[in-house]
This record gives C-alpha cells, structure tokens and sequence, in this order.
C-alpha cells in the first residue's frame, strides 16, 4: 500500500506538476453497500487485499528512480499502481492511478478526479466506463495493512453514519502493543485540506471506543477516515533532534450523510 506525499505525476502523457492550483473538492455519490457489493462481486482482489478490480482489467506497477540511481544503474522502485483495460495502458488517459511519485489529490484539476484514501487514487478517464469502475473501486479499497496495531471495529467499511447522531467509534488493540493514551482523527478523504479533519482530539484514554457526536454541519459524503495513533520517544540516532516510536491503525472507508 502507498502513502505518498506531493510533487510530480503522470497520467495519460500529460505532466501533473505541483504547483498547487487551486481545484474543486472532487465530489462523490456514495453507491449503497449492496449496491456495490453486487456490482463488484465479480472482480478480483489485489494480492494485497487493498482493493478489487473488474475482470478483463490489469494492474501494473508506476516505477521510478532517481537520476542518481539510474546513474548508478540501480533498478527503479515500485511507487504506485495503474489499473486499465487489459492491453491499454495509461497512454490514452483511461487508467486509474494509485500512489505515485509524490502524488498529491491537489495536482489534479478538472476533468480528474482524486481521493486521499490512505494514498491517491485518481483517474483523467471521460469515458463513462472507466468513471463508472473508478466509482466502484471507491468502495473496494480496505485498509489491508498487517502491522496495524489497532483494529478499527466501528466504523466498518461503506458504514453510513448520519449528521447530528452519536456513535461510539471503536477498536481493538494488538497483542504486544503496550497500553498507552492514544490520538484520534476523523478526517473527509475528499477534500485537499483533508489534512485539516472534521475529529481531532488527542491523549485520550486507550479504552477500546470513543463516544462522537457527528458534526450537524458535515456537507461532504466523503468517504472518510477514521484514524488511532500514539508514539512513544526512543533514543534518536545521531544527528537527528529526535526520534518515536509510533503505533497506528485505521478504518476502511466509510460515508457520513
């Protein structure tokens, strides 16, 4: 699974450059979890459990390495995935992206569209096939990490959570990870300053829920995050200020409307 940060993309023979334009939030409208589990039913799961595919698709590895590397002949890194029509590539702008050279929802302006669900996942596509995979791939993806060490129980994925109603957000802890106040955070994947999320609060008791009042004024579906954390100081190696040791889980993705 790829997490990365903000720069450079390319995506069907166009350069995507981060020079931050101002863009529209990408909205979505969330596909009922029925609804997508039966129109997925069929595809297939990613080696690493993150996400599904149609049949008839291919998914290929984004390489790169630095001038440096290749200078030095050091073979590319894996940094990120296309998904396309068998045999079509990403040259004609039909593929769906994940991840990327340090690619960022920002970079991507009309008629793209772009979500940060734990890494981009973006498309250029126009055509009503790929916009239609790209809206059920949405709902396949899952957090698939196997070091997570906490264990989002609620939400699950496609929940639907409503404006102005409580709900008890819980987890469960790994064995081995010791016991320790935690951070939360709630954040909407659809938005650029998805940085900037809609739940933060942070030392609090590592109970196994947290009770939370959904903000009546939420105005986007998502999907959304919902993310537990907590580091513990470690001795920092030399020449670094310092140094942690940091344990983390997330939710799969889930809607609020």
């Amino acid at each position: 699974m790829y997490r990365p940060a903000v720069a450079i993309s390319i995506l069907g023979g166009a350069l995507f450059v981060a020079c931050k334009p101002v863009v529209a939030q990408t909205k979505l409208q969330p596909i009922p979890a029925t609804e997508s589990a039966k129109e997925t039913a069929d595809w297939k799961t990613y080696e690493d459990g993150s996400f599904k595919y149609p049949p008839g698709w291919e998914v290929w590895p984004q390489r790169y390495r630095t001038p440096p590397q290749e200078e030095a002949g050091e073979p590319e890194s894996e940094v990120g995935l296309y998904i396309s029509p068998k045999g079509e590539g990403s040259g004609d702008g039909g593929a769906i992206g994940m991840g990327g050279r340090q690619t960022d929802c920002d970079e991507f302006g009309p008629p793209c569209k772009c979500f940060t669900i734990y890494w981009a996942v973006y498309t250029c596509a126009t055509d009503s096939e790929t916009l239609k995979v790209y809206d059920l791939l949405l709902t396949t993806i899952r957090s698939a990490d196997p070091n997570e060490s906490f264990h989002v129980l609620f939400p699950a994925a496609q929940d639907r959570l409503r404006p102005g109603k409580h709900y008890a957000l819980r987890w469960r802890i790994k064995a081995g990870v010791p016991k320790h106040n935690v951070d939360i955070i709630v954040h909407d994947t659809s938005r650029l300053d998805w940085r900037n999320p809609i739940l933060r609060v942070e030392d609090v008791p590592d109970t196994g829920r947290y009770d939370w009042l959904v903000p009546a004024t939420v105005d986007s579906a998502g999907p959304y995050l919902f993310e537990i954390s907590f580091s513990i100081p470690i001795k920092a190696p030399p020449g670094a200020l310092g140094a942690g040791q940091i344990y983390e889980g997330r939710s799969d993705p889930f809607y609020i409307y």
